[in-house]
């Protein structure tokens, strides 16, 4: 069985996303006469499109189904993730260094597969992942559940397991399933900082300090 696997976020811990998704939600609210309220952001982050769809509707009252509100979305950011969204600088080193050494990988989002596969094929890193798990009704991603489901997936145990995120929930959960938890800076993280070192076992500031952690630095040499 393999000594460690290790379990990928993706909008704002490998794509450089996070301000699309702000763009977004100021356009989608602002269109309806609203800003953006400030605990919005962080109430929908580990929603997958359905989730934050309903919730949306929800707290606003909106008169749209929740599938139209999921269309006007995808309209507006499909093409984002299909042309133009980058990694993150050096993710993708790290997890194709990774994945040569055979590493299980897992990307663990609340991301639809219309996002995220044409977004991993064109940074040429979809490869890389020996599987895909993205959040549903019955396994939401702010919850231990998910991760542990990843790591079924993965074949190994939650305490073999490593997850990188940028949302405390995210966080939170990887801790509650027993796993380690890295924190990467993010843009969309930065008013959480204090709150993530002190839940974190370690603070990412960039993809290229993972060289310097002692677990991770053999496999990054």
């Amino acid at each position: 069985m393999p000594q460690l696997a290790l379990i990928f976020d993706l909008d704002g811990t490998l794509l450089d996303s996070t301000h699309v998704w702000h763009e977004i939600d100021q356009v989608f609210l602002g269109k309806r006469g609203l800003a953006v309220p400030p605990d919005y952001v962080p109430a929908i982050a580990s929603m997958n499109l359905a989730q934050a769809a309903a919730y949306t509707k929800s707290r606003f009252s909106f008169p749209e189904s929740e599938e139209a509100i999921i269309a006007e979305w995808h309209r507006m950011v499909h093409h984002a993730y299909e042309c133009d969204i980058p990694m993150k600088p050096g993710a993708d080193a790290v997890l194709h260094r990774f994945a040569e050494q055979g590493i299980p990988i897992a990307l663990a989002t609340a991301s639809d597969p219309a996002y995220y596969v044409p977004a991993l094929k064109r940074c040429g890193v979809y490869d890389c992942f020996s599987c895909f798990v993205h959040s549903r009704p019955e396994l939401p991603k702010g919850n231990a559940a998910f991760y542990l489901h990843c790591a079924e997936k993965l074949g190994i145990r939650p305490e073999k397991c490593v997850v990188f995120e940028d949302v405390l929930p995210g966080i939170l959960a990887a801790k509650d399933a027993g796993m380690c938890a890295i924190a990467v800076a993010d843009s969309g993280n930065a008013d959480d900082r204090e709150t993530l070192l002190r839940h974190a076992d370690f603070f990412l500031p960039h993809w290229a300090a993972l060289r310097m952690h002692p677990r991770f630095a053999p496999y990054l040499e």
